[in-house]
């Protein structure tokens, strides 16, 4: 007996060599076969490349009792071109764009090989979320309103899927239920270099690829609580949807480009004399523009006192320049001109406009409110950097002076090292005597329990 158990052993052992050895070289024969075929797929679109070895490379799979989920690359590089598609109840994204299918992940089944969409449509492939296990793949259900806007589209266009054929949707969002989005097949791949360009409102609309007919050619959609859809410009003409609010979700620009979304008063005026007056060198120009406060003396006039501005050019100092204003420090590595941090104020009746630091030492009335809307680039005495002044900058402080802690990595003031005038060289140096020691930690303290030195 002892005998036969051991023979029989030795038989088991063999057949599961053979059975292991036999799987092993299946397994190898059929990453074989995916390898050549797709060898065979690739070339058919891309042509071979003269002296260079052209081949393919299978950079991941995903086995299942039905067919192989891949991805492959070949002779031909990706581009970091990061796409966005929708298949079924599916968005696929990729980090890089692949050829000859964009998204680079395709099914083998019985000898012939899908791209995913064309599996998805074909309903051989149903459930994406394995394409997560793939490098620089995500793969997620839809959300409801992007399945809606997608079912609304191709109901729309009578669409009936083709091989080769997918359909790109950029959903910007819903306001008062009515929803926006751009929709077109093949992402307008025929004609890669041009762009689709409209008009609507006080707006201009540009995208990057031809999308649709000549009544719509930004494929730019609006989708109505009733489930109507119709273009971007209908929806406008009908009052669905203003052309700021459309332009705010779907990035369209206004014609003054300092002012995108039609939300200044004063840009036309204030523009104008700042390249006029204010700007010496030809070689400067207004970048960026906006309003950030305007203050009103009496709440019911219609002109106010004054309006803070924030205007920067392509133009400015060669050092660092900074300002205190109370505890709150102005930095700036290479001041900007003509005003010095891009802060200025605006006087609507004078019609003049002062840089913000000079305004401070003019008799301006409420001129503190605009401290609230500047954004500051330090806190005196915020030795942790929070933003606010807590007894955890005492604390903090002396941890630093005792060796434990290190001082934030701009306590430094760069542009006041060298100014003999300067008032604090110091984020830390609260009390301003232009030296880092227990005494500012102390005057914190104070400043906290609002005792007055």
């Amino acid at each position: 007996m002892k005998a036969f158990k051991q023979t029989f052993s030795v038989i088991l052992s063999i057949i599961i060599i053979i059975g292991t050895s036999v799987t092993a070289f299946a397994l190898d024969n059929n990453s074989h076969n995916l390898k050549a075929d797709f060898f065979n797929y690739y070339k058919y679109d891309i042509p071979l490349v003269p002296g260079k070895t052209n081949e393919v490379h299978i950079t991941y799979t995903k086995e299942t009792s039905d067919y192989t989920l891949f991805a492959a690359d070949g002779w031909i590089g990706v581009s970091d071109t990061d796409i966005k598609r929708v298949t079924g109840d599916w968005c696929i994204e990729s980090a890089y764009t692949h050829l000859p299918y964009d998204l680079g992940v395709y099914v083998y089944l019985d000898g012939n090989i899908l791209t995913i969409e064309d599996a998805v449509n074909k309903g051989i492939v149903t459930d994406l979320s394995v394409l997560n296990e793939f490098p620089y793949i995500t793969a997620t259900e839809l959300d409801s309103l992007t399945k809606k806007c997608a079912d609304a589209y191709k109901k729309h266009i009578n669409y009936t899927y083709e091989e080769g054929t997918h359909i790109d949707y950029y959903i910007f969002g819903e306001i008062n239920g009515y929803a926006v989005f751009r929709a077109d097949i093949n992402g307008g791949y025929d004609e890669p270099c041009m762009n689709s360009q409209q008009i609507i409102g006080n707006y201009r609309f540009t995208y990057s690829t031809p999308n649709g007919p000549e009544d719509n050619p930004t494929g730019l959609f609006v989708l109505t609580p009733d489930g109507e859809l119709i273009s971007a410009l209908k929806a406008y003409e009908n009052d669905y949807i203003s052309d700021t609010d459309l332009a705010q979700m779907a990035k369209g620009e206004y014609k003054n480009p300092y002012d995108p979304y039609n939300q200044y008063d004063y840009e036309e005026i204030i523009i104008p004399m700042v390249n006029e007056e204010l700007i010496q060198d030809a070689i400067a120009e207004v970048t960026s523009y906006s309003e950030r406060y305007y203050h009103y003396e009496d709440a019911n006039a219609s002109t106010p006192d004054y309006v803070l501005i924030n205007l920067r050019t392509n133009y400015g100092y060669s050092m660092p320049v900074a300002d205190l204003i109370g505890d709150n420090l102005l930095f700036d590595f290479s001041g900007n001109i003509p005003f010095t941090y891009g802060y200025a104020i605006f006087i609507p009746e004078a019609n003049e406009i002062y840089d913000f630091t000079n305004a401070l030492t003019m008799d301006i009335k409420g001129i503190e409110k605009a401290l609230d809307y500047i954004n500051f680039d330090a806190l005196l005495g915020d030795n942790d950097g929070d933003g606010k002044h807590t007894i955890k900058d005492a604390t903090y402080l002396q941890k630093c002076l005792a060796g434990i802690e290190i001082f934030r990595k701009d306590d430094v003031i760069e542009a006041f090292q060298y100014d003999d005038n300067a008032p604090v060289r110091y984020i830390s140096d609260y009390n301003r005597d232009g030296k880092r020691n227990i005494k500012d930690a102390t005057a914190i303290q104070k400043h906290l329990a609002k005792i007055e030195e």
